[in-house]
């Protein structure tokens, strides 16, 4: 059940796309919305815009690589949640490493010492 659910997600994703590319291939309505930036259109795709590329940076920081990273970011784009649960199963030790390997000391850690 969850295999058919996620493939009608990515086709039902994929058909909206072709729409927006058949509708507007040259992508005009979007590039007339990045020119009005007094717009509530334009706040809204620039916090959609700048997610991605916190979101794809957060990924690299845990992947260390660039093809790994842009293949997780990918399917977790395209399937959302169920891909972001299978990734922090399969990942959870390697992140909790880094985190850990990222904190500053603190001064009960540095006494402890």
């Amino acid at each position: 059940m969850v295999k058919l659910v996620l493939i009608l997600r990515a086709l039902l994703h994929l058909y909206v796309m072709a729409v927006v590319l058949v509708t507007d291939p040259a992508l005009s309505t979007f590039f007339d919305i990045l020119g009005q930036p007094e717009s509530l259109a334009f706040a809204t795709t620039s916090n959609l815009l700048l997610g991605f590329g916190l979101f794809a940076l957060v990924i690299y920081f845990f992947e260390r690589s660039v093809k790994s990273a842009a293949i997780w970011f990918t399917f977790l784009n395209l399937f959302s949640k169920p891909t972001g649960a299978v990734y922090l199963l399969l990942n959870m030790g390697k992140i909790q490493s880094r985190l850990e390997n990222s904190k500053p000391n603190t001064p009960h850690q540095e006494a402890a010492a």
